[in-house]
């Protein structure tokens, strides 16, 4: 009897290690040296005047994460959105799409690609998808800056290359094969990784192999040799005071809501009052975090009060400017000082206290030139959490406590 238990003891261990996951991904600034659309001049102001250039979410301040489709693979390059539910990349056979100066995925050229039929468990967890001519599931994803993507819904094989280069394959993943997109897409977006808590994003998808949890750690946007990476399952790095997602019942979407109760400016209050950040019964309204917005934005009215302190406290000569940006006189290394800028703390509900540097809350918008990377937004919209603001900081999910860690890191060093 105890040889039987014994084995199948072995038999359950073995079959729980061989369905769980634990793989991380180097994540790359967009205009990183080791990302394929790097300018070594480049400046916001510079790539935001771009005729194509978008207004809310431009491609400068945007994270890659590098991974491959199909089997043999193909490599594709594609943004890491917590905001976003549905993986996508641009197909070859696309009907009207974007120029995009890297390869298309191919389909023809993958010997484990399926297309999704619409009557399936899969189809049916995508809001608003629709049937085809041939009973094809396609999905309809739009953003906050009008941009679209639509196409099929498919399946296939998706790798990364792990820490110390070994190539990790994964389970089948659905994702969108894009044949139509458009708006304020650039050449050199290939795609898009949905990261958040949607029944058909990535993390939903491959939920019980991670155990339901996944951390990254953005580095420094405005340092050439910095880099980042993510990471899915239990080398998920969940340190310090979490916060709690919420989960609003009229929030539209599935988003990793948060609720900030107050900013500190130089550790001293704002004082604002704890509940302004939680969304209305409407479903308007909240503060949700999000990797695939560079900015952060707040509701105006405390965007106004933190305004007014950090002039206050900003040491560096105001910079005159035909619209409502804060900016000053200043350089790159400026941001590393805090006589100069000084720290904003976020105040989390559950205790969470987040020092935001002044290069998370401000960016070198050009020569002699830094300017706030927050803007504000109305009453009816959401605030969010942007990438830049995450710079250099471990976030951690843990999706079945439904808790956010953030703790300080170098990037770099992971």
């Amino acid at each position: 009897m105890a040889v039987l238990l014994f084995l199948l003891f072995l038999l359950n261990s073995s079959s729980s290690m061989a369905s769980s996951l634990s793989f991380s991904a180097e994540v790359i600034p967009w205009d990183s040296p080791k990302s394929p659309f790097y300018n070594p001049n480049a400046t916001y102001a510079l790539i935001t005047s771009k005729p194509k250039a978008a207004l809310i979410s431009p491609n400068w301040g945007k994270y890659l994460m590098r991974l491959t489709v199909g089997v043999p693979a193909q490599k594709m390059t594609a943004l890491i959105d917590t905001g976003s539910h549905i993986t996508w990349f641009q197909c070859l056979d696309c009907l009207h799409c974007y120029t995009q100066n890297l390869p298309r995925f191919d389909p023809e050229n993958s010997n484990t690609y399926e297309t999704i039929d619409c009557d399936t468990d899969i189809c049916n967890k995508i809001n608003g998808h629709e049937c085809d001519d041939n009973d094809l599931c396609m999905y309809n994803i739009n953003y906050g800056d009008r941009s679209f993507s639509i196409g099929t819904m498919s399946k296939d094989q998706f790798g990364v290359e792990s820490k110390g280069g070994n190539h990790m394959t994964l389970p089948m993943v659905a994702f969108g094969c894009s044949l139509y997109a458009n708006g304020t897409f650039d050449e050199e977006e290939t795609g898009t990784i949905g990261l958040d808590m949607a029944p058909i994003s990535l993390i939903s998808q491959l939920g019980d192999y991670i155990h339901w949890i996944f951390s990254h750690c953005l580095g420094r946007y405005d340092d050439d040799n910095s880099w980042g990476r993510i990471f899915f399952g239990d080398g998920a790095t969940l340190l310090g005071t979490p916060t709690p997602i919420l989960k609003p019942k009229s929030a539209p979407h599935p988003f990793y809501y948060v609720n900030l109760i107050d900013i500190s400016v130089d550790y001293q209050r704002l004082n604002i009052l704890p509940d302004r950040f939680l969304a209305r019964p409407n479903g308007r309204g909240g503060l949700i975090m999000d990797t695939g917005t560079p900015l952060t934005y707040l509701f105006k009215d405390v965007y106004n009060e933190l305004v007014l302190k950090l002039t206050e406290k900003v040491t560096l000569s105001r910079k005159q400017q035909k619209s409502d940006s804060l900016c000053y006189v200043g350089e790159k290394q400026d941001l590393e000082d805090e006589e100069s800028v000084p720290v904003v703390t976020l105040h989390f509900e559950g205790g969470l206290n987040v020092d935001l540097q002044p290069w998370n809350t401000f960016h070198y918008w050009d020569v002699g030139k830094v300017c706030l990377a927050i803007k504000p937004v109305s009453n009816s919209e959401m605030s969010i959490i942007g990438a830049l603001a995450q710079q250099n900081m471990h976030v951690g999910y843990d999706l079945k406590m439904k808790e956010i860690y953030l703790s300080p890191a170098d990037c770099t060093l992971f």
